[in-house]
């Protein structure tokens, strides 16, 4: 059963995302799912999307998790840590990762949908 739940998630995510410019993003607030999990997905999802980048936020257990992927094809232009650091301060989450993926967390917050307006918001003026 959560194998099905699993790929009706990854089905929406990949049916939502929206053109900005030259590229894809697609911002989620996924609670209550250990989004770590996600990874590998994400990594098939950027593959079958050009310019894709994914920004997740959820809270799970008190704790509460960012996460970034990012396309190979555009992380010259836009980095997933650097983008990270920016939203990771809204609610003092620590992280880290590569240009193609990054990962904070931090403490529950009630601060997470102000996160994806804020995601949306940097990726339409670079």
């Amino acid at each position: 059963m959560f194998r099905s739940n699993y790929q009706n998630l990854l089905d929406d995510l990949k049916g939502s995302y929206k053109s900005v410019g030259k590229i894809n993003i697609i911002t989620k607030r996924i609670d209550n799912l250990n989004l770590s999990k996600l990874r590998g997905s994400l990594d098939s999802l950027k593959k079958e999307v050009s310019n894709l980048i994914i920004i997740l936020v959820g809270s799970m257990e008190e704790k509460s998790t960012i996460l970034v992927s990012v396309s190979n094809d555009i992380t010259a232009t836009y980095d997933a840590r650097n983008l990270l650091d920016s939203l990771s301060k809204i609610i003092g989450a620590k992280g880290g990762g590569k240009p193609d993926f990054a990962q904070a967390g931090g403490p529950a917050s009630n601060k997470l949908d102000e996160i994806l307006i804020s995601a949306e918001k940097i990726l339409t003026e670079i």
